[in-house]
């Protein structure tokens, strides 16, 4: 475990101390930047995953969240939620679809999540062993991945996604 000095003088212990934190800082807000440019699907999980380990990082250790740059950290973050949430948002003018079935693909691991919109569109992500990406349109590359389709009846919504 490192111990580094931090603002005011504070000790911080930690196994990725203040070094750790501060290049784990600077790759969020690269990721950011590149999110606001190129604002893909791709881009924006590569983003978030990094926001992940930059918080969970402060939220173990209770000596760095105190930092003054603990709490400026949380401006790339929020930079790329905001990315996100606009990725995630149907375009201005555009209807408005309703998830009609949704396919969870799952055997050793999770495989993928698709969703399936009232006009047919899918929008999801199934991966094969290879981490590679499977065609979500194909119902056959769902069913090698172990999908199962659930259809939602009138009045049903989704409301959270975890895990």
């Amino acid at each position: 475990v490192a111990s580094k000095m931090g603002a005011g003088g504070s000790v911080l212990s930690s196994a990725h101390g203040l070094d750790g934190f501060r290049d784990l800082l600077k790759d969020v807000e690269s990721a950011a930047k590149q999110l606001k440019q190129s604002k893909t699907g791709s881009t924006a999980l590569s983003a978030f995953a990094l926001c992940k380990k930059l918080t969970d990082l402060v939220g173990h250790d209770e000596q760095l969240a105190a930092t003054e740059e603990a709490r400026q950290a949380f401006v790339p973050i929020t930079q790329v939620l905001s990315c996100i949430a606009e990725l995630c948002s149907p375009p201005k003018g555009a209807v408005q679809s309703n998830v009609t079935r949704i396919c969870g693909g799952f055997g050793w691991a999770v495989h993928g999540l698709c969703f399936e919109l009232d006009g047919g569109r899918r929008l999801g992500r199934f991966l094969n062993n290879a981490g590679k990406d499977v065609d979500v349109s194909n119902d056959g590359d769902l069913n090698g991945r172990g999908g199962k389709w659930t259809e939602l009846k009138d009045g049903e919504c989704i409301t959270k996604v975890s895990g």
